[in-house]
C-alpha cells in the first residue's frame, strides 16, 4: 500500500478540484441577477454616477494642486 506523501506534486486534476471548490466557497461562480442589473441602469443613477465621478475627479485634480504647491514650498494657490 502506497503512503501518502505531502511532497508528491499535485495533478492537474487535483489542482481543477481544489480550485472549484475554492471559487464555489467564495461565490466567485454566481451570475448576478438579471432583475437586479436592470434597476441599476436606470438614467438617473447614471447620471448620479456620471456626476458623482466628475466631482471625484475635481476633488482629486485640486488636491494634486494643493500637494504641489505645498511641494514647491508655496502655501496657497493665487486663483
Amino acid at each position: 500500500m502506497k503512503e501518502d506523501n505531502d511532497n508528491d506534486p499535485l495533478t492537474f486534476v487535483h489542482i481543477a478540484a481544489l480550485t472549484a471548490n475554492v471559487t464555489r466557497y467564495l461565490g466567485l461562480d454566481e451570475k448576478p441577477n438579471e432583475e437586479s442589473k436592470g434597476d441599476r441602469n436606470t438614467p438617473e443613477t447614471d447620471e448620479q454616477r456620471e456626476a458623482d465621478k466628475r466631482r471625484y475627479v475635481e476633488q482629486r485634480l485640486r488636491d494634486t494642486l494643493v500637494f504641489e504647491d505645498r511641494a514647491r514650498g508655496q502655501k496657497k494657490r493665487g486663483r
